[in-house]
């Protein structure tokens, strides 16, 4: 569990580099891009389980308690991570990251990008099943 929180703190850690400039400390758009991918995980490991126990027709019934479900997860996992998990870490999350080789920073990067696209395309894939 500990690695899986370091990897949305090493997201956290990257867009709030790559937005810094317009956000400052609080990290807002970095926020919003971990808890994205948070909600969108937790989505599609529903979404999967939905898939696999239910029929289609029953599937149908669903869908806009699913849409729901993923706006309010979405919004629980903004409010925890700006108020409680991220709030003032930026300092502690630096020191934590400050000596990558630039080879590190680039391979770590590729896999921060890919870490963003990904849930969106399992989501494709799983409701084309």
């Amino acid at each position: 569990m500990k690695k899986v929180m370091s990897l949305f703190d090493y997201i956290y850690y990257r867009l709030n580099k790559v937005y810094y400039k317009w956000d400052g400390e609080n990290g807002s758009t970095a926020v919003i891009g971990v808890s994205m991918v948070q909600s969108m995980i937790l989505s599609n490991f529903i979404l999967l389980l939905i898939k696999v126990i239910f029929t289609k027709e029953q599937v149908m019934i669903f869908s806009e308690k699913f849409v729901f479900f993923i706006g309010f997860t979405f919004i629980c996992f903004v409010v925890y991570n700006y108020f409680f998990r991220y709030r003032n870490k930026l300092s502690y999350l630096n020191s934590c990251w400050t000596n990558e080789t630039t080879k590190q920073r680039e391979i770590r990067g590729i896999l921060v990008v890919v870490s963003l696209i990904m849930p969106w395309i399992l989501l494709i894939f799983i409701t084309k099943i």
